[in-house]
């Protein structure tokens, strides 16, 4: 957005004023001191000054002015003094411009997350009397590109050099390619030839690219990722580091630490190799903002002598992922430290070696792991003590290398203040720990759901396979071999006991008494959670389920079943047959201006070839893309292909309107694949929705897929002569922004922030019954702030055949609806939702039911497991009493709401307060 005409009053003394304009890789100062006016860039890659001109008395005068004009393609800053022509001061041309949002205190002006601002420093005395911005940019387009902030360049920065051409043309940086020129042979040193590509990639929303081969390194890679003024928080600012792969070959890009590098050498004191990592302005970490930050198909090796590394740090949250990697871990302290949840969640990772194959300590909320192998760690395969349950499905541990006090899963540990089994010895904790839980909050962390595992020791010593220090712990359909005791609670004692051979646990569902912790509220007070047993009303805080036996060894296909194949054969950018859009025959812009309809449409349904490209960019629909479903539609990254309306949204339809529609029309031995795409719709095209998924196929995969509905320039108080005088007010989407009823696996999928709703709204919908054999299967789903009914609806779906491998919410309505549907299967909760307290009740005009979390209505086989929710002191936003707009509003206090509401054939039910279920089932 920008300002037009802003006037600036007279500044303070001792000040200087400075604009700055952010192309994304240079930072264009124009700065005004007391001698002289200067244009300077600075980037990674340019430090050179445009202009300077000496001040004069026109400068500090009462009436000089300042211009900023811009047009589609050009840039320039004009300085006028009274009568005087004006001159300019600095130019440039041949840009593509985008848009941005305002702040509090910031006028924007279009150009990435360009910013005009005034900076007092000391100094002296100036008048600024007024900045003007005139702008051409085509009316009817102009909030088309508000977001997200991409495609800063039309051609590539002149600075990267040609040969980077074809990767940067579709959002791609070779880091073995100049200015970089990483030695991809494993001889030589790259340490900051990767960073330098890091930090390059990063501030010019481009993905790094590791085409195959190994990368020498010797000290810690950070991915730092910062907020950056009107870029939309972190949701496209983002590292994002991919490598190359060729279908059918398992070699991958190696990250080599070299043996015995400095810093990594002490037990007790750990490094990380990749830092992924938010720094909030004050110079801390912020994991939950830590979003779309990911890699995937590379590999790491910790080498020799490391025994303080740790591979990757990931603790982050929405879109944020680790995908198809394998971490060589030797001796070192771990792969993998930090778990995904809160929208994000790590697929299909495999450590070998090291003490712990995975360090989750602390993770965000509903952590998600699948697909993961852990082979011959020595102290334990996962240590987990994250906020509310870890979900872990398709999991294998497996080891020969085992100390005398190896635990496969170590749950509950918190704050080392249970000293067994990791005080002393060689499994004992490094002391520079920082990954450390308030004891007071001690009862939301450490539980675990464990679905289709594989957990066995191989040199038949008498050992214990999973040690709990919270209590809550579910296991289903996980076999277990060599160990005596497969779980243990030190809390209640409680004890599953194993037999010789493997061990075939069907069910184990262990509850929790009341854990006490304090909640500072107003008045600060001591909480009691339970975590009962509830099936069918029937609720125990002591009786356990368990149905165990004797069982030969397990599927082979544990793990894989639940990953999308061989990464090397996945849709992307690596393979070659794709159809790439911007290409002919279909020509599309992907500039956020031009209608790319027919484009897209034409590579959809072109023969040639079952994958369909885009790079990135910004590509506007002025009606629905129907996908057959035996296609596969994938982006480079999904924070950088982005699919949205047009202006006008989508004329001549009436109804809901999808951006794609994935149809159950096509070759039928194909599956359908949906990856790395952002869907966007506007607040003022409310019938225009993501996307539609019909295919039928339980192998079908959306993956990496962000859904996004957000304001336009006009729903801001912006000074914009493109906007009417009188803002008219949009009806609320009343729309499923995503419905579902085809099948398939769906992998870190997130909904974000909904402004404000309709009741009918809903963040996805699930209906239709499925047919024998098929499944929907979410490997975490982040559904939150949505101001309506409910933010998940599975709806007239007899059997859903639905699995949610980890949910995360927040806000005050309804997480999760489910009516006259069948078998769904929610397997940990997690995160600071709030609903509404039974006195309050809903919004006038919304559904008439007892406000809860979850709401199950005329429905049966159902089993909610782990509802662990974050219960804190907080504010969310909700609907004020009017219904209308959004408001922040202090959470109901933990004591005062319930998680479960149950309705069946008029008869009522609720939870009790502070019950966090460790299994409620309705058979």
């Amino acid at each position: 957005g920008f300002r037009r005409n802003q006037q600036a009053s007279r500044l303070s003394s001792d000040s200087i004023v400075a604009m700055q304009l952010d192309l994304g890789g240079e930072l264009l100062s124009l700065n005004l001191s007391p001698n002289n006016i200067t244009l300077t860039a600075q980037g990674h890659l340019v430090n050179k000054t445009y202009g300077s001109l000496p001040l004069d008395a026109c400068s500090t005068s009462d009436n000089v002015t300042y211009v900023l004009k811009v047009d589609p393609q050009n840039v320039s800053v004009t300085q006028q003094c009274q009568e005087q022509p004006p001159r300019t001061i600095f130019a440039r041309h041949n840009l593509a411009w985008n848009l941005q949002v305002p702040g509090n205190d910031i006028s924007y002006v279009p150009k990435g997350d360009a910013t005009l601002m005034f900076v007092t420093e000391p100094g002296t005395e100036l008048l600024l009397h007024t900045v003007s911005i005139e702008s051409t940019l085509p009316e009817n387009e102009i909030k088309r590109v508000l977001y997200p902030i991409i495609d800063l360049f039309p051609t590539q920065p002149p600075e990267l050099g040609q040969l980077q051409s074809s990767k940067v043309s579709v959002g791609l940086l070779d880091v073995t390619l100049p200015p970089f020129s990483a030695d991809n042979t494993g001889k030589r040193d790259v340490t900051q030839e990767l960073q330098r590509a890091i930090d390059y990639a990063y501030r010019n929303y481009l993905v790094v690219y590791l085409p195959l081969g190994t990368y020498l390194v010797s000290d810690t890679l950070m991915l730092t990722q910062r907020d950056r003024v009107g870029s939309r928080g972190t949701r496209f600012l983002t590292h994002a580091i991919q490598g190359e792969l060729i279908a059918g070959d398992s070699a991958r890009p190696l990250i080599q630490l070299a043996d015995k590098s400095p810093g990594f050498t002490n037990a007790d004191v750990t490094k990380i190799l990749l830092h992924f990592w938010h720094e909030t302005p004050q110079g801390y970490p912020q994991a939950n903002i830590n979003m779309n930050q990911y890699m995937i198909g590379v590999d790491v090796d910790l080498g020799q002598g490391n025994i303080g590394a740790i591979g990757i740090r990931h603790r982050a949250a929405q879109g944020s992922t680790i995908q198809s990697v394998t971490i060589y871990a030797h001796d070192a302290f771990c792969g993998l430290q930090g778990g995904a949840g809160s929208g994000g969640s790590h697929i299909g990772v495999t450590v070998i070696g090291g003490r712990w194959g995975v360090d989750y300590r602390v993770t965000q909320p509903a952590a998600t792991i699948a697909g993961f192998t852990l082979l011959d760690q020595s102290c334990g395969g996962l240590l987990y003590c994250g906020t509310s349950a870890l979900i872990a499905v398709g999991l294998n541990i497996t080891t020969s290398m085992a100390d005398d006090d190896y635990l496969a899963i170590a749950a509950g540990i918190c704050n080392n203040q249970i000293q067994h089994p990791f005080a002393n010895g060689a499994c004992r904790l490094p002391k520079n720990d920082s990954v450390q839980v308030y004891s007071t909050m001690q009862g939301i962390h450490g539980q675990v759901s464990l679905v289709d595992a594989t957990i066995s020791v191989n040199d038949n010593l008498s050992k214990m396979a999973i040690y709990t220090g919270s209590d809550a712990l579910y296991i289903k359909n996980s076999y277990f071999a060599g160990y005596d005791i497969l779980a243990f609670s030190n809390h209640s004692k409680a004890k599953l006991m194993g037999n010789s051979g493997w061990t075939h646990v069907s069910e184990y569902v262990h509850g929790e008494t009341p854990q006490t912790f304090r909640y500072n509220g107003n008045p600060p007070r001591f909480i009691h959670q339970a975590r009962p047993i509830i099936v069918d009303k029937n609720r125990s805080l002591h009786v356990d389920i368990v149905n165990a036996s004797s069982s030969s060894q397990p599927p082979e296909d544990l793990v894989s079943r639940h990953l999308f194949g061989d990464e090397s054969l996945f849709p992307s950018f690596n393979t070659q047959s794709s159809l790439n859009v911007k290409l002919p025959p279909f020509n599309a812009y992907g500039d956020g201006i031009h209608d790319d309809t027919e484009a897209l449409m034409m590579a959809l349904h072109d023969n040639t070839s079952n994958t369909v490209f885009l790079p990135k960019g910004i590509y506007i629909v002025n009606r629905t893309l129907v996908m057959p479903r035996d296609k596969s539609f994938v982006g480079v990254a999904h924070h950088l292909s982005v699919i949205v309306p047009s202006i006008q949204g989508f004329v001549g339809e009436s109804g809901c309107a999808p951006l794609l529609e994935v149809s159950d029309v096509g070759e039928t031995n194909n599956r359908a694949v949906l990856s790395q795409v952002m869907f966007l719709s506007w607040t003022d095209t409310p019938n225009v929705t993501a996307w539609r998924f019909s295919a039928i196929n339980s192998d079908n995969v959306v993956r990496k897929v962000s859904n996004w509905i957000l304001p336009g320039i006009c729903d801001y108080n912006i000074a914009n002569p493109q906007c009417p005088s009188k803002k008219v007010a949009t009806p609320p989407h009343a729309c499923p922004i995503v419905t579902l009823s085809g099948s398939g696996k769906f992998y870190v999928l997130h909904w974000e922030d909904a402004h404000s709703l309709n009741k009918d709204y809903r963040h996805i919908l699930i209906t239709g019954d499925l047919p024998s054999g098929e499944s929907r299967n979410f490997y975490h789903i982040n559904t939150e702030h949505a101001m309506s009914d409910s933010n998940l609806e599975i709806m007239n779906s007899n059997p859903a055949n639905v699995n949610f491998y980890g949910l995360k919410s927040e806000g005050r309505f309804n997480v999760m609806w489910t009516r006259n549907a069948s078998n769904v299967r929610l397997y940990g909760y997690g995160g600071n939702a709030c609903p509404f307290a039974p006195s309050e009740g809903y919004p006038q005009n919304f559904a008439n039911y007892m406000p809860s979390l979850f709401r199950i209505e005329d429905s049966h086989s159902i089993d909610l497991i782990n509802l662990i929710s974050y219960d804190m002191p907080t504010t969310l936003r909700a609907l004020p009493p009017n219904g209308i707009g959004s408001d922040v509003v202090n959470c109901a206090p933990p004591d005062e709401w319930i998680s479960i509401f149950w309705m069946q054939q008029q008869n009522n039910w609720s939870s009790a307060i502070l019950d966090r279920p460790v299994l409620f089932r309705i058979h």
